[in-house]
């Protein structure tokens, strides 16, 4: 028995739109059927004439109540999921991953990740779980707690190749040297997992701005020539081979160069 159909609206599926009818039984869609043909005995039915009815969206990288690290002196953070989830439900996305970052001096991936979810219960209005980000120069039984966690239902690890930002006594840092992010990857493929990498060459982007703050070129406007297209390239190709020889799988985040994405091509062959 249904509990609500959705009828007259135009339902969008892999294979296109039309006119379609949904039946749903407590939390589930279980059945998509031609108008007319879900029965109605005892469902709540909703008119979606005129409207447009798609999937829930689902938003892969999200930063609620994280530090913002550009201002290290002025301690603020981002919206919290009491809030930001409460517009993705307005605007349709019903699902969202935020980070549970992993830092040395953090002993367990699961006790980081519970500390993360006492953030999040009871003050989201939409489903969500996490990445697990992977920073520093972490004790390397940390890594070993990698395969624990994909059984417990998070499967992505996320890595960062260089630091955002320049180095900042009141800022921690996020990058994972390539033999950490190698090490993790030897763990994450066999276990199913994937590797989510924040890509930048970080000799280069340091030297950026190393070299920008001397020239007294440090307004927003060069930031695309400190987080440039090379260091872009130079990171995804030395991902890119790491995981070929440790058989990872690879999401690439923020890929903002056609250098990046020509380097992904051919990785998927």
């Amino acid at each position: 028995m249904l509990d609500l159909v959705i009828a007259n609206g135009q339902v969008v599926t892999p294979q296109g739109a039309g006119a379609w009818e949904i039946g749903i039984h407590g939390d589930r869609i279980v059945a998509v059927g031609l108008p007319g043909s879900l029965p109605r005995d005892g469902a709540r039915l909703l008119d979606a004439a005129g409207l447009i009815v798609v999937p829930g969206g689902i938003d892969p990288h999200t930063h609620l109540a994280h530090a913002i690290m550009s201002h290290p002196d002025q301690p603020a953070a981002t919206l919290g999921p009491e809030d930001d989830t409460r517009g993705m439900a307005y605007g349709g996305t019903t699902t969202h991953l935020d980070f549970v970052y992993v830092r040395p001096g953090v002993d367990s991936i699961q006790g980081a990740i519970e500390q993360r979810a006492a953030r999040w219960k009871g003050n989201s209005h939409v489903d969500y779980a996490y990445h697990v980000t992977l920073c520093g120069s972490l004790d390397l039984k940390v890594f070993e707690q990698i395969p624990e966690a994909v059984r417990a239902g998070y499967p992505s690890f996320k890595v960062f190749t260089t630091n955002v930002l320049p180095p900042h006594p009141k800022r921690q840092g996020n990058r994972l040297d390539f033999g950490r992010i190698g090490f993790a990857m030897e763990k994450v493929a066999p276990a199913g997992g994937l590797m989510v990498v924040h890509g930048e060459d970080e000799d280069l982007v340091q030297f950026n701005y190393e070299r920008f703050r001397h020239e007294g070129r440090m307004d927003g406007t060069n930031l695309h020539l400190v987080h440039s297209k090379l260091s872009e390239l130079l990171a995804f190709r030395r991902t890119v081979a790491l995981a070929r020889a440790m058989s990872a799988a690879v999401y690439f985040v923020h890929t903002s160069a056609k250098e990046g994405v020509d380097t992904i091509g051919p990785a998927l062959a």
